[in-house]
């Protein structure tokens, strides 16, 4: 092939491919750049498609039949990268297209944390703190097609906690459907010996506000049949009694 003919402009070669002048592009000749051009041209012009066409309509198919199937080879192989690559004023991010592999896509963590990072983003949360990262329920994920984003990562605190990275408990930023009873256990002993530091004898004087302050009156609405002395039987097996009208009296 000629050098003159390698000096032609993208949309010069594109339009040659598409006539037939020439089976697949030259060797040598596609770039990401040369790409970018193609590729606006086809969606913004032949097809005058817009960013929710493209999430809706566009796929390998697409390219394909239009000629620019191989293009994907720039990037790695994949469509989606190369759309977002040719438009970053759309800010297109994988999980927003409907064809995206979830399976291999979810399992990455760095896939997972950037999903947490845009929904927080568009619910103008702040996950930094423990609050921002509560409000992102699972309600609020799959509104945004986080569903298998949250099986990939094993549930939703493991999720949340590629932000958190163990700062927090899963009950603090989770809403505990169940309670094992080593949950309740690690629970209890969180809240009185970390939180609240309570000396064995000041653990009688715990209320169920003090469980209710720290996310854990679910626990024992749950798990410990609305008892205190249920959760502390639990954590420490034989300690604390209630005596009556008296309340919880601990054993020395």
């Amino acid at each position: 092939m000629s050098k003159k003919t390698l000096s032609l402009a993208p949309l010069e070669m594109y339009s040659l491919v598409v006539k037939g002048r020439y089976k697949k592009f030259p060797n040598n000749y596609l770039d990401k750049e040369s790409i970018k051009v193609m590729v606006r041209y086809l969606i913004l012009d032949s097809y005058n498609y817009t960013r929710e066409d493209v999430l809706a309509k566009v796929n390998q198919t697409f390219f394909s039949t239009n000629q620019l199937g191989g293009a994907r080879k720039f990037f790695n192989n994949g469509y989606v990268e190369m759309l977002i690559y040719c438009f970053p004023e759309w800010e297109l991010k994988p999980w927003e297209f409907r064809q995206v592999n979830n399976n291999s896509f979810w399992k990455d963590t760095k896939n997972q944390k950037d999903f947490i990072c845009w929904v927080a983003q568009k619910e103008g949360l702040d996950i930094t703190t423990k609050e921002g990262l509560r409000k992102l329920t699972a309600q609020v994920l799959s509104k945004y097609g986080g569903g298998k984003c949250m099986v990939h990562a094993g549930g939703l605190f493991e999720l949340l906690n590629t932000v958190a990275q163990g700062r927090y408990k899963k009950w603090e930023i989770t809403k505990m459907v169940s309670w094992s009873t080593e949950d309740v256990i690690i629970a209890t002993k969180w809240l009185i010996e970390e939180k609240l530091q309570y000396s064995p004898e000041q653990v009688c004087n715990i209320k169920i506000a003090d469980f209710a302050k720290y996310n854990l009156d679910g626990m024992l609405q749950k798990a410990c049949k609305h008892s205190i002395i249920e959760a502390l039987e639990l954590a420490y097996p034989g300690k604390y009694y209630r005596d009556g009208i008296r309340g919880i009296k601990y054993r020395t």
